[in-house]
């Protein structure tokens, strides 16, 4: 009897390792996990990247920080489920992983309308990506009424006809 516990304790220590994950730990220490943050295109992060620690530990908070002309989506990674929290922390790390957080270019709507006394020509509800151009609009005033002007708010009033809003940073209705 005392022969077979003897036997039975690397049995118990290998299923430990196996149970736990990640790298070799050699039974002591406990095994370590390396958890690796990318930015994708369009952002940055804070936070420490990569980060080593024990089979079944968290990790300190990173955050995702998009540049200007984007916006963060989410997180994601083999392995890892996706998730749209930021700043996100890996709890329960078991396996050693990488995690990219994924951002989008910010898109605004342009509108254009036309006043009473006249028609538009060109695509009047326009997608643009952040600091791009609309294509353009022209105004066709209707017999006995002359154009006058395109305005609406943040936006420079111009005679210009047709018109291309340039640099479009936000939603805007001319």
């Amino acid at each position: 009897m005392r022969g077979s516990k003897s036997l039975l304790r690397p049995l118990v220590a290998a299923l430990a390792l196996a149970t736990l994950g990640c790298g070799s730990g050699g039974g002591t220490p406990a095994p370590t996990c390396t958890v690796v943050f990318v930015a994708g295109t369009g952002g940055s992060l804070t936070g420490v990247t990569p980060q080593t620690l024990a089979s079944g530990a968290s990790t300190t908070p990173v955050t995702a920080v998009p540049a200007t002309g984007f916006t963060f989506t989410n997180w994601s990674g083999s392995g890892f489920t996706t998730t749209t929290s930021n700043p996100v922390t890996v709890a329960n790390v078991t396996s050693d992983m990488t995690l990219t957080a994924t951002f989008a270019p910010q898109t605004f709507t342009v509108t254009f309308l036309a006043g009473t006394g006249g028609t538009l020509t060109g695509t009047t509800t326009q997608t643009v990506a952040f600091g791009g151009s609309a294509t353009p609009v022209t105004a066709v005033p209707a017999t006995g009424h002359a154009f006058t002007s395109w305005t609406g708010a943040g936006f420079t009033t111009t005679t210009a006809n047709p018109v291309t809003v340039a640099n479009v940073t936000s939603d805007m209705t001319l």
